[in-house]
């Protein structure tokens, strides 16, 4: 068993109890969004840590069930723990979500940060990215997963997008590694099917079975359409999407672009890890603070509606001559 520090910016926790299968695992779902390094045993700088608990007689009953792991928090400061999974693929991907939770809230140390419900691509030829804001079923993870498909864009992020404000009235977008959920519709009209059969999510076994779509990490998204990941990039443009009879793009004033970002606005950094919050409460409150106007009059904002996805990928590309990316 091993340490090891991931690091992102200035954020970093320390991974104890770590063996090199999944230290190996980690450092591919981790990439480019996390470095992994390895560290002596004792090392002990005051930082946050994740320490990984084999399963044994007792052991879940310390251990509460969260979003498919299990976690507990330790008795020592700025400490948590997770329980091993039955397999290596579950371990690693319960390490994964601890460590990332974690990051996530320290990189919000910056105050100008914040959380936005959204899916980022980066244009292959530009350091800009289209930022595609929605709720669940608005056709936003549709919209990111079109733009890869055009050949255009590279993939950021999907859900998780943190932004920081930058020098000059410059945003920033940073992406997180997330694993993508594709529905069972998007999946049918972009995803062969032979490569949705070789994600390697541990719950994909489950969604074949229930007849769903799957979830895809973002090296693998990138990989099925030839696409590169990357970390984060400058948002030149905030879309949200809709479906409808018509397609349709319609530029925003800075007050509506506002009024629609602020629904978008999450309360908690990540709902999925809400246990997290009581150990950063300050950032509950970081979403009432955020410049709304301040940010849209920085960056446009269009509605975006489509009538299927040849449409969707029309409006899209569309959407990337216009803001001077493509």
């Amino acid at each position: 068993m091993n340490t090891y520090l991931a690091h992102r910016g200035e954020s970093s926790v320390v991974i104890r109890n770590v063996t090199d299968a999944w230290a190996e695992g980690l450092r591919d779902l981790f990439a480019p969004y996390v470095s992994l390094t390895r560290l002596p045993a004792d090392f002990d700088a005051g930082l946050w840590s994740v320490e990984v608990c084999p399963h044994g007689p007792g052991t879940g009953d310390l251990f509460t069930e969260t979003e498919g792991y299990d976690v507990a928090i330790a008795d020592r400061p700025r400490c948590v723990r997770v329980l091993t999974a039955d397999d290596d693929a579950g371990t690693v991907q319960s390490i994964l979500r601890v460590v990332r939770a974690l990051l996530r809230r320290l990189f919000m140390s910056d105050e100008s940060a914040f959380c936005l419900h959204a899916a980022a691509v980066v244009a292959d030829c530009s350091e800009g990215c289209i930022a595609v804001v929605g709720a669940k079923r608005s056709g936003k993870t549709s919209a990111m997963l079109t733009a890869l498909r055009t050949g255009l864009f590279d993939y950021l992020t999907n859900d998780d997008l943190i932004i920081v404000d930058g020098a000059d009235d410059e945003y920033v977008g940073h992406g997180w590694p997330r694993s993508v959920n594709i529905r069972k519709e998007s999946a049918d009209e972009l995803i062969p099917p032979a490569e949705l059969s070789r994600l390697s999510h541990p719950e994909n076994t489950m969604n074949e079975r229930l007849g769903r779509g799957g979830l895809a990490y973002p090296g693998e998204l990138a990989d099925i359409f030839s696409r590169r990941v990357v970390a984060h990039a400058r948002i030149a443009v905030f879309v949200f999407p809709g479906w409808g009879t018509g397609n349709t793009i319609t530029r925003l004033t800075p007050a509506e672009t506002a009024a629609r970002l602020k629904v978008e606005l999450p309360v908690s950094p990540s709902h999925a890890d809400g246990w997290m919050d009581d150990l950063f409460p300050e950032l509950l409150t970081r979403s009432a603070t955020v410049d709304l106007d301040r940010i849209s009059a920085a960056v446009p904002g269009y509605s975006v509606t489509s009538r299927d996805f040849a449409g969707l990928e029309e409006n899209i590309v569309d959407i990337g001559k216009t803001a001077g990316l493509v």
